[in-house]
């Protein structure tokens, strides 16, 4: 299970889950997506994808592999060369990671020090111009103000309107306020941390993502054992979805609407924590 950015003029732009064949033509499935920061748990055809669009989805390696390439766009940026914003310890730690990959940074921050290479504001035009955003692959505002970092994606996308822009969010309420302004991908240091430490509590069958209070288990199913998925219509009926089914050691991850669950199947079901609890309920 993954996310996926999609990127702005790529071919899934312009297209509704449904009508981009993830599932049917490559045995993907989409358990979510967020939209302009929203996050819908079974998109439908009334949900586009655009460039803002972040998938979260489950499958095999490979297929994963290839709709990854479907999710970057088809005009290619001359340079993996990233625009870092503010070089506290967030920025710090962007830096030795993208630097870990073999991609280039340029630092703008207000203080010179060591490691900065432009001094300025990624509020100002020309300090932007300076640090060639239009040039770059991406730009990453990791400042501890999130009024700044709204005014500076609003700037960015005026002065490199192509650019992918990854904001750091103080507060998780800001969200949707970065992405109306711009930007591609934002996270939020409060959520993410505190996810990620309260997941050192839970056991290994539960998986939390950072973003969404989602939940990944896996579970016999009881209540419908000798019934297909499409039958029983657990998307409909409890929010959830199962992403795959362990039988006789194999692992299936092609589950049509004709399959049919078996008294002993495991299966891996996917969901929010309400939804999850519907489930039990309904099929456990």
């Amino acid at each position: 299970m993954t996310e996926l950015l999609v990127q702005a003029h790529s071919d899934l732009v312009g297209q509704t889950i449904p009508e981009s064949g993830i599932r049917d033509r490559m045995g993907i499935t989409v358990i979510g997506a967020w939209f302009s920061g929203e996050f819908v748990p079974v998109p439908g055809s009334e949900n586009v994808i655009d460039g803002n669009t972040i998938l979260l989805v489950a499958g095999r390696r490979d297929d994963l592999t290839e709709l990854k390439s479907r999710t970057v766009s088809a005009l290619r940026h001359n340079t993996d060369r990233v625009v870092v914003g503010g070089y506290g310890v967030v920025g710090r730690t962007a830096v030795e990671t993208l630097a870990t990959g073999g991609v280039s940074t340029c630092v703008v921050d207000r203080t010179d020090e060591p490691g900065v290479d432009i001094v300025g504001s990624v509020t100002d035009e020309s300090v932007l111009e300076a640090a060639a955003v239009d040039d770059s692959r991406a730009v990453i505002l990791t400042l501890d103000d999130d009024a700044t970092t709204i005014y500076a994606t609003l700037v960015l996308k005026q002065v490199a309107p192509e650019v992918e822009i990854i904001a750091r969010a103080n507060e998780t309420e800001n969200i949707p306020k970065f992405y109306r302004a711009g930007a591609e991908y934002v996270l939020s240091l409060s959520t993410v941390t505190g996810r990620m430490l309260g997941s050192i509590l839970i056991e290994d069958e539960e998986i939390l993502t950072p973003e969404t209070q989602f939940e990944l288990i896996r579970t016999t199913a009881p209540g419908i054992a000798g019934r297909s998925l499409g039958d029983v219509d657990l998307r409909a009926r409890t929010g959830c979805t199962v992403v795959a089914v362990e039988r006789n050691g194999d692992l299936l991850t092609d589950l049509g609407p004709e399959f049919v669950v078996q008294t002993d199947d495991m299966l891996i079901v996917a969901g929010s924590d309400e939804a999850i609890n519907r489930f039990v309920s309904f099929a456990c």
